[in-house]
């Protein structure tokens, strides 16, 4: 028996939102990847950039972002559990955890609704 997996056109606040991309995990094999951090889209603001005019930009937690850029990576700490890991020096998420993200670096950025750990969860569970 399938179970139904309910995907949305519209991303409202409060919905499950994580990286576009799956993260490698320190101390496994170069193919192994995990689930990036998930976290919920706050709201959505429209803030007005200088010399681009207003952008449309989503409100949520900093550790939901930080897959999305270079140097993220995990580290198996036990039985499945995974921690962020060292981060190294140089690169885009160094420089965002020491200055911060600004417009500019928006843009780049690309986060989905629902996550990939909801829908890993619910194809496996579709398999069984």
């Amino acid at each position: 028996m399938l179970l139904p997996t309910l995907l949305q056109t519209k991303v409202d606040a409060g919905a499950d939102i994580g990286a576009c991309t799956y993260v490698p995990t320190d101390g496994s094999p170069p193919d192994h990847l995990s689930n990036p951090a998930v976290g919920t889209l706050g709201c959505w603001l429209e803030i007005k950039v200088q010399g681009r005019g207003w952008q449309t930009v989503g409100l949520t937690n900093y550790h939901v972002v930080r897959p999305c850029l270079s140097g993220y990576n995990v580290t198996g700490i036990g039985k499945g559990m995974k921690t962020s890991g060292p981060v190294k020096k140089g690169t885009a998420l160094w420089k965002a955890d020491i200055e911060g993200l600004g417009t500019k670096n928006t843009r780049k950025l690309m986060m989905e609704s629902p996550t990939r750990a909801k829908l890993n969860f619910n194809i496996k569970i579709n398999r069984r």
